[in-house]
């Protein structure tokens, strides 16, 4: 029996360690530059001024800006929480069509005055 428990100690590093090292390689994917660029656009679309929005920066990955929300495994924007009173208002650019997997988008208790825009319809994602 004491054979075994230097193969099942073994086997169990192993194992931590690949699970270790899968966590912490998910933590590093980042959203997609097209993604990236189009919620930038989108940004540039709006105005007010609005504290919501002051994180997202070119510098940084879009998925660690405020009221986005990307899918862990691949980075790619799944939600976009811009509801409250943050004074947004401008048009909602079709630059948005780019975020394919965009399931939530709340811009809800701002300033826009428009109708939602026609290709909203687009974004196959999206939930109603």
């Amino acid at each position: 029996m004491t054979m075994n428990a230097p193969k099942f100690t073994i086997h169990a590093a192993l194992f931590s360690a690949l699970f270790f090292m899968s966590f912490k390689l998910s933590n590093c994917i980042l959203c997609p530059e097209i993604e990236n660029q189009s919620l930038l656009i989108f940004k540039q679309s709006l105005n007010g001024s609005s504290s919501v929005l002051s994180s997202w920066d070119a510098k940084f990955d879009c998925c660690t800006w405020k009221g986005v929300g990307c899918i862990n495994l691949t980075g790619h924007v799944l939600q976009l929480h811009l509801q409250g009173n943050y004074s947004l208002g401008g048009k909602v650019s079709p630059a948005l069509l780019n975020l394919q997997h965009l399931k939530y988008l709340d811009l809800s208790q701002n300033s826009f005055v428009q109708n939602i825009p026609s290709f909203i319809g687009s974004l196959t994602s999206l939930s109603i």
